[in-house]
């Protein structure tokens, strides 16, 4: 009997090569084109690797068509400068930087403004640092006041949430949180609170959507437009926002 197929395990066909990834909620294989044009095959437990490689050729063609489509919309990188003026992007709104000679503003959003105190700024590093630290802080707490409606829409248990570097993902989800094993977690990138509101409740309600059904099947897409009926435009602008949001590229970074 085939060895079944474990975490990181790779399987490759005809110059395609995809990371696996086993799940134990998984009836079905699938296979995503991530944002960095690297395959991964969600696969159930038990699964072996001819059956993997058979999907995977099976679908060479499609894979091909959507990293042709991923070369054509190439992100468009910002490198951001700590100087006044400078734009930032906080749910949608853009907030020029003003440096200020304040150590308490490091940094913090007022009269529509983006402040950092001049010190920090004058280190690109740790004004970057700062930075993320508040999209993080201040994504977080935006995120727990909206979790509890799409919850209830849903009708699963609110779960918790974090905001973290999560590379070219806008959001996962997690069935088990280690500090409250009832509830699952929700992670939020923290440049998710770049774009505007409604598509970060259209991240939140989706990785929610995962406490019912794990994978991106056909069902998953039902139930999440029968919470959020117009979650497939919201996506469409995700994907539009995706490639111009700031992803911590800084001028002069040591």
């Amino acid at each position: 009997m085939p060895a079944p197929l474990v975490d990181g395990d790779t399987v490759a066909v005809d110059g395609q090569v995809a990371r696996v990834r086993v799940s134990s909620r998984r009836r079905r294989i699938g296979l995503t084109v991530e944002r960095d044009s690297t395959l991964t095959l969600a696969v159930p437990e038990g699964c072996p690797a001819y059956r993997a490689q058979e999907f995977l050729r099976a679908n060479r063609s499609w894979v091909i068509q959507k990293l042709q489509l991923r070369q054509e919309t190439l992100p468009t990188y910002q490198v951001k400068h700590f100087t006044s003026g400078e734009g930032f992007r906080y749910l949608g709104r853009l907030l020029p930087l003003l440096l200020v000679d304040d150590p308490d503003a490091s940094p913090r959003v007022l009269a529509g403004r983006m402040q950092i105190d001049r010190s920090i700024a004058e280190d690109p590093t740790r004004a970057r640092h700062e930075l993320i630290a508040w999209y993080r802080r201040t994504g977080k707490k935006w995120a727990q006041d909206r979790l509890q409606p799409w919850a209830a829409r849903l009708g699963v248990s609110e779960p918790t949430v974090a905001v973290r570097e999560l590379g070219w993902k806008w959001g996962s989800y997690s069935p088990v949180c280690v500090n409250d094993p009832q509830r699952g977690r929700i992670n939020l990138n923290w440049l998710t609170f770049q774009v505007p509101a409604p598509l970060v409740e259209y991240v939140i309600a989706h990785e929610m959507a995962h406490a019912i059904i794990p994978d991106h099947s056909r069902r998953f897409w039902n139930t999440l437009r029968s919470t959020m009926p117009d979650c497939d435009t919201r996506r469409e602008l995700l994907d539009d926002f995706g490639r111009r949001v700031w992803r911590g590229e800084i001028v002069n970074a040591s």
